[in-house]
């Protein structure tokens, strides 16, 4: 069910399980993903890269690995594990639009919850963003000398913004209708 019906209409519930397994199944599938694919990894990768794509940062695979699996998958942890604590935090610091409805004693819990399902979903990109990234990683590495490629981050980073856009978007329409009782 859905946060808000298509009217605007009064939250009703925010249903939070569908998300949270998404949310779950990706981290599962990013871990997989590195720790199957990095195997194409030389011994010492190139980890950071010039404005023209050169290497100019290396760690060893094994280092990657960790380093790698530990921010992918502890980042997205970390923001929906904010998101799911600020529901337990006073209302008055709850900064959205429309604050004096949604900070109510009777709505701060789909509040709460709303944040959280929006959080889970942003944890999902999360994911995609770090595999994607891991994919030019990987893809740099493969060639002799490793280098970045520069149409490729163009468009991840273009990508990356726009879906980050949207989702801010998505955030803001969901606090700035007034829903109605």
């Amino acid at each position: 069910m859905s946060a808000l019906d298509g009217q605007g209409g009064a939250a009703r519930t925010v249903g939070l399980k569908l998300p949270l397994l998404v949310w779950i199944a990706a981290e599962f599938v990013l871990l997989a993903s590195i720790l199957v694919l990095s195997s194409r990894l030389p011994e010492s990768v190139a980890v950071h890269f010039d404005a023209a794509g050169r290497a100019n940062g290396w760690m060893s695979r094994s280092a990657h690995i960790g380093v790698f699996s530990a921010l992918s998958l502890g980042l997205p942890g970390f923001v929906v594990g904010l998101c799911a604590a600020i529901r337990f935090a006073p209302a008055a610091l709850f900064n959205v639009p429309n604050a004096s409805y949604w900070r109510a004693p009777a709505n701060y819990p789909t509040a709460g919850r709303l944040l959280l399902h929006r959080a889970l979903w942003l944890g999902v990109g999360m994911c995609v963003w770090s595999g994607a990234f891991h994919a030019l990683i990987i893809a740099a590495n493969l060639e002799t000398p490793p280098r970045l490629s520069q149409n490729g981050m163009a468009w991840f980073n273009g990508v990356s913004l726009g879906c980050l856009a949207l989702w801010i978007l998505w955030l803001y329409r969901t606090y700035s209708r007034s829903p109605k009782a």
